[in-house]
């Protein structure tokens, strides 16, 4: 490896020497390596973490990344910490490495630098069977992916990088059962007439000492599953002036008929003490104080960070799932995004994108995603000197790479931290360089933590089984709360709105240039009708519809609208 040139240097190093050349029949299964003979250098610009990264070299991924693909990567590491800055000047130079990688691109940035200037490379005619067949088998597998990253112009100019728990990523919102069974209720409610009876029947029954809905309008904010009720399947903590998805098209909820009804709703709570008569006052430290103290029937977030250490608090909670109404037959839930794009680039003016990319397709791969994410597996002949005191996976012939071992370099299980190097390509997370993370018991960490998008959980601990139909017993819920999510909210999920939008720079900005006057207005009329400082009727909410039609509302919504038709287009 030609010497990194590091623009900042790191604070922590992590020695590793690499010592033995891999055998190509080893990775034959599922790569192309070598893709090279020794003699390509490939440059890469590439961010590195500020409080844990090391030089490339002294990492076990890029020297055995060499030694694998056959090419020299010559690498620049840029300080996290400093990259927005170098990243603009870099790009205002002209001047670009062969390979951009974990930049973190935006959607607008690319639609600048790969639409309007040209500084990136189309990749669209490298995206074939015979160049990447594993991000073609994942682009199979996840459809969304050729919209997330086919730009305005038709064109795609990085690739992505996926991510996806085993369930649990989603919005959250918890139920604490002790509460529920108390007022008599046994099973999750499905409906708002039945979530809103629960929440009655809480009132009458602790009177003053609780707050049946918790959360407050800027801290965990229960808005966003009232809304969802009525349709609106939109971000987490929404407050009705964000973009969310309804009836096949893209609408900001607070510009809208129906959302007259959720309003209602709210304003009802906030006079019946349903919700805090300080719900608009609240912050996060306030609001999880009132949860832990046991005020809350319904806390909007996951009740295991109020009091992480407090395992008891834990046991008596369990997932909401999605309402249905008079304004939504059906439940829908806004899926997490597992799909990202900006982290991989090259420059227009490379003359080797066919072997850097037959090169980066392996980390698609069901292999190739293992070894970059844990290591190279400990005991093989070829890649055991690779270790940097730090982490394996352990290969069986029939089973594949089915377990995790958290090894020293002598093949120790570990007590402590464990490192690991990633890289923003492939089925692999978004932290570039090493850096540490603790397990107190490595043998019992959870499946979701390593689950492997395309194909079955590593280590799959939890299963759907272990609910049967309603039953919400506390040891079962104490389990993980995640397997709570998984059993009432991802068999719901959809989409939604796209978290990555490749707009114009004039429709970006015209955006802005609407929201900046819109978001606040809204917000504050929602507050107000909420609170009754605005008599809320259909007169005045549609004199309020009104007023906002004064300010651009519709041409906001047709703009959001208009990029989420052309994504659902890209779908086909």
């Amino acid at each position: 490896m030609k010497k990194t040139v590091a623009i900042l240097l790191a604070l922590m190093l992590l020695p590793c020497v690499a010592l033995a050349e891999p055998a190509e029949s080893e990775y034959a299964a599922f790569s192309q390596w070598p893709v090279a003979d020794g003699s390509l250098t490939v440059s890469i610009y590439m961010p590195q973490n500020s409080a844990y990264g090391v030089p490339a070299e002294e990492t076990w991924f890029w020297p055995w990344f060499e030694e694998v693909t056959g090419i020299d990567f010559e690498i620049t590491q840029i300080l996290d910490s400093a990259m927005s800055e170098q990243k603009n000047l870099i790009f205002a130079s002209g001047d670009l490495p062969d390979v951009l990688l974990g930049f973190g691109l935006t959607a607008n940035e690319i639609v600048q630098y790969g639409n309007e200037e040209g500084l990136l490379l189309p990749l669209n005619e490298y995206i074939n069977d015979d160049v990447m067949p594993n991000l073609i088998t994942l682009m199979e597998y996840y459809p969304d992916i050729k919209s997330y990253i086919t730009s305005s112009d038709g064109n795609i100019y990085t690739l992505c990088w996926v991510w996806e728990a085993a369930g649990g990523e989603e919005a959250r919102t918890f139920i604490d059962t002790d509460k529920m069974r108390e007022t008599g209720i046994e099973a999750v409610p499905t409906t708002l007439d039945a979530f809103t009876d629960m929440l009655y029947a809480m009132k009458e029954h602790y009177g003053e000492e609780i707050i049946p809905l918790g959360g407050g309008f800027d801290a965990y904010s229960p808005f966003y599953y009232i809304l969802n009720a009525f349709g609106y399947v939109g971000p987490e903590s929404s407050d009705g002036t964000a973009v969310a998805v309804r009836d096949g098209h893209a609408v900001i909820p607070a510009t809208d008929e129906t959302f007259y009804g959720a309003l209602e709703l709210m304003n009802q709570f906030y006079a019946d003490g349903i919700i805090d008569r300080d719900f608009f006052t609240l912050d996060t430290t306030a609001v999880n104080a009132k949860c832990y103290d046991g005020l809350y029937g319904v806390y909007p977030f996951v009740p295991a960070t109020v009091a992480p250490d407090d395992k008891e608090f834990e046991k008596h909670w369990v997932s909401v799932t999605p309402l249905t109404s008079n304004d939504q037959s059906e439940p829908e839930w806004r899926a997490a995004n597992s799909i990202y794009t900006g982290g991989f680039a090259l420059s227009a003016q490379t003359e080797n994108a066919e072997a850097i990319l037959r090169a980066f397709d392996a980390l698609f791969a069901y292999e190739g995603h293992w070894l970059a994410w844990e290591g190279p597996v400990y005991g093989s002949e070829t890649t055991q000197q690779y270790h940097c005191g730090g982490r394996g996976v352990v290969y069986d012939e029939e089973e594949g790479y089915t377990s995790v071992e958290f090894l020293d370099a002598n093949g120790e299980k570990m007590e402590g931290n464990a490192y690991r190097y990633s890289v923003p390509s492939g089925v692999v997370a978004y932290a570039i360089g090493n850096y540490s993370v603790w397990f107190e018991n490595p043998e019992e960490t959870p499946n979701y933590f390593y689950h492997l998008v395309g194909v079955e959980p590593v280590l799959n601990v939890h299963t759907y089984e272990t609910y049967e139909g309603e039953r919400i017993e506390s040891e079962v819920l104490s389990e993980d709360w995640r397997l709570s999510i998984m059993h009432y909210i991802a068999p719901y999920t959809i989409t939604g709105y796209p978290s990555v939008v490749y707009m114009s720079s004039d429709d970006a900005l015209r955006i802005a240039e609407l929201e900046a006057s819109l978001v606040p207005y809204m917000s504050n009329a929602i507050a107000q009708f909420i609170t009754g400082d605005r008599p809320l009727n259909p007169e005045e909410f549609e004199s309020y519809l009104q007023e906002i039609e004064g300010m651009g509302a519709a041409e906001l919504n047709e703009l959001y609208d208009g990029y989420y038709q052309q994504y659902l287009a890209n779908l086909e």
